[in-house]
């Protein structure tokens, strides 16, 4: 949510003041300013949805971890994958959706229409305010 968003960032202002006043004094080390974000970020943070997790856990299988990865590697395994129906099935029905968001934001943006209210899980009606 966008509160969370915002504390997270103003917690990781507030670290990075910090560090770079420590800097000037010659105390501060780079392990240890990671540490301090990395422990902010999961207190000002909302608890990450299942699928986030899921896709973590898979990224850490992978050996994705920041600048130390090479992304050559995963080329034959992306190759490999694409060749599968199932795969070629969902990259399609992923790339569909989110197609479809980019259209349905751009519109409502353009148009300045509300947001749909989410009745429930797969459905959504459009609640236009009448004058």
């Amino acid at each position: 949510d966008d509160a969370g968003v915002a504390r997270a960032l103003r917690s990781l202002q507030s670290i990075l003041e910090r560090s770079t006043s420590s800097d000037e004094e010659g105390r501060s080390d780079i392990e240890s300013v990671a540490a301090e974000i990395r422990n902010s970020l999961t207190e000002s943070l909302p608890e990450p949805t299942p699928s986030m997790q899921r896709f973590w856990r898979i990224a850490l299988l992978l050996g994705a971890r920041g600048s130390r990865t090479d992304p050559s590697k995963f080329v034959p395994l992306v190759r490999k994958l694409s060749q599968e129906p199932r795969v070629q099935r969902t990259v399609s029905e992923v790339t569909a959706r989110l197609g479809e968001r980019a259209l349905s934001r751009t519109l409502r943006s353009v148009f300045r229409l509300p947001p749909p209210e989410f009745e429930s899980e797969g459905s959504s009606k459009t609640v236009v305010s009448g004058e």
